[in-house]
């Protein structure tokens, strides 16, 4: 089973991730419970039977792939380029926590960006 609208499913996990980041950096480490929220997505979103052809799930990869890549390549740049773990860092303590929840967010707004293009 896959999502009826793949964009508004993107959408939604960019829109999940990004509030979870603003809120770790806000308010701290306690707000990693945002993430929850994604769980409503199969509540709120109705859903389709997947294709038989492979088309599908060659997107999931392409989507899965861009993203671990574009995070590691963001943490890379940050932690060279802003020093990020150092000790003048005011979100010192959070960058290992904030991994996840950019994750999410990068994966929403590239799965956004691929359901887009293919749907053109």
């Amino acid at each position: 089973m896959m999502y009826k609208s793949l964009p508004v499913a993107f959408m939604f996990q960019a829109l999940v991730g990004a509030l979870c980041l603003v809120s770790m950096a806000l308010s701290g480490p306690a707000w990693f419970a945002t993430i929850a929220v994604l769980g409503l997505r199969p509540l709120i979103l109705k859903k389709a039977d997947t294709p038989p052809d492979k088309s599908v799930w060659e997107l999931y990869y392409k989507i899965y792939k861009t993203s671990v890549v574009s995070t590691a390549v963001t943490i890379i740049f940050i932690y060279v380029i802003f020093d990020l773990f150092s000790h003048m860092s005011p979100i010192r303590g959070l960058w290992l926590l904030m991994i996840p929840p950019y994750w999410i967010f990068i994966h929403g707004i590239i799965g956004l960006m691929y359901s887009v293009h293919r749907t053109l």
